[in-house]
């Protein structure tokens, strides 16, 4: 059994929604025929979730959006960061990928501030 409360999971659900939405409105503009590959593996200390897509690959300059920022929008990746332990994005033969991982609670192994 998982040791997140409501609010915990509820934020790490809002993560992966966010990556997902970030894949359909940028990567694919909003296209109905993009296609999203969703993978989820456990570790022994960790959930990793793989999104990948084959649409335009992410500008690396505007990946993370002023926070400060008054205009709607641009918050999903300053969420995943926040959420999640860790957060990778690359570029592969396969597509464009983000690679989010939540270590287990109590997880002595994972490392402190991770992105």
């Amino acid at each position: 059994m998982l040791e997140w409360n409501d609010s915990e999971s509820h934020a790490n659900t809002l993560a992966i929604e966010e990556a997902l939405t970030n894949k359909i409105r940028h990567a694919y503009r909003n296209r109905l025929d993009g296609r999203i590959r969703f993978q989820f593996r456990t570790e022994p200390d960790a959930l990793v979730f793989h999104l990948t897509d084959q649409g335009e690959p992410p500008d690396p300059a505007r990946i993370h959006a002023r926070r400060d920022s008054l205009q709607a929008g641009g918050f999903g990746t300053h969420i995943m960061k926040d959420v999640m332990d860790k957060v990778v994005y690359r570029t592969t033969q396969e597509g464009n990928e983000v690679i989010l991982t939540k270590y287990l609670p109590n997880n002595r192994n994972a490392p402190d501030g991770t992105l």
